[in-house]
């Protein structure tokens, strides 16, 4: 058993892992030490070893011609990941960067998700239990709950987590003639428009949307020229929240256009 991120096991297991959980119950049956090729590890029970089993060759089967063409309209199944361009492109935060940066950010992610579907009066405990099941400490909990809290208290913002708006809408289609798959962070569909709301953790809020990051334009452009072919006639509307200020910022749509024209030149 190991984690997913490379070097976890030399900096050892949080308390909180699933891993260490897996451990110590190994350690309470006296299971055997035994030498890994990743080093110690510990053994329950015998050791059961597979039969090699003799290779069977199925015959070689001719496919139909059909079988080797894309069907009509079908995407390549290699697509473009708006948020992945905004993680590798996007400038590291005056706050810090590398793995405390990006664990702020999933945790804000993870309240905004999921507190808009609780009554207002449940909102401060269930974010303090979630986060401290997530490893955090009481005063970093409390600051990341009470930054949650205003965002979702402020009037200005009703709209995008109300009751006809979704969390962690997918969406596929193609735009600047690439294939685009994403999860738009906040989405929702009015009759005469749709809003398109992406959360930002890990910077102040530029005062101008001029000085948005690069990538965080393209990253909306995308989405927004995928979701006017999803939802024709409605105009589609993107903004950036920043949860620190916060700040409910609107990209203007020239910048939109700007930023896709220069994604589709490569």
């Amino acid at each position: 058993m190991c984690g997913a991120q490379h070097g976890t096991s030399a900096a050892g297991e949080a308390d909180e892992s699933w891993r260490k959980a897996a451990e110590e119950a190994l350690a309470a049956l006296n299971a055997e030490t035994i030498e890994t090729p990743a080093g110690p590890g510990l053994r329950y029970g015998a050791v059961h070893t597979a039969e090699a089993a003799a290779a069977k060759h199925a015959p070689a089967i001719a496919l139909p011609a059909w079988a080797k063409t894309r069907a009509p309209g079908a995407l390549p199944a290699r697509s473009t990941a708006p948020s992945h361009a905004a993680e590798h492109d996007a400038p590291f935060a005056p706050r810090g960067d590398g793995k405390k940066r990006f664990r702020r950010g999933r945790l804000i992610h993870g309240l905004l998700q999921r507190l808009p579907e609780l009554a207002a009066a449940d909102r401060e405990g269930a974010a303090l239990r979630w986060l401290t099941r997530h490893g955090a400490e009481e005063g970093e909990a409390q600051a990341l709950t009470r930054e949650a809290l205003a965002v979702l208290a402020d009037a200005r913002f009703a709209a995008v987590f109300g009751a006809g708006s979704r969390a962690e809408a997918p969406i596929i289609g193609e735009a600047a003639g690439r294939p685009v798959r994403g999860i738009v962070d906040r989405l929702v569909v009015e009759p005469a428009r749709v809003i398109v709301l992406d959360f930002k953790t890990d910077r102040p809020a530029p005062a101008d949307p001029a000085k948005t990051p690069r990538a965080y334009l393209t990253q909306m452009a995308l989405y927004r020229a995928v979701l006017s072919r999803i939802f024709p006639g409605k105009a589609v509307s993107c903004a950036i929240l920043w949860t620190e200020a916060p700040l409910l910022l609107e990209l203007p749509p020239p910048m939109l256009d700007a930023a896709l024209a220069s994604f589709a030149q490569g």
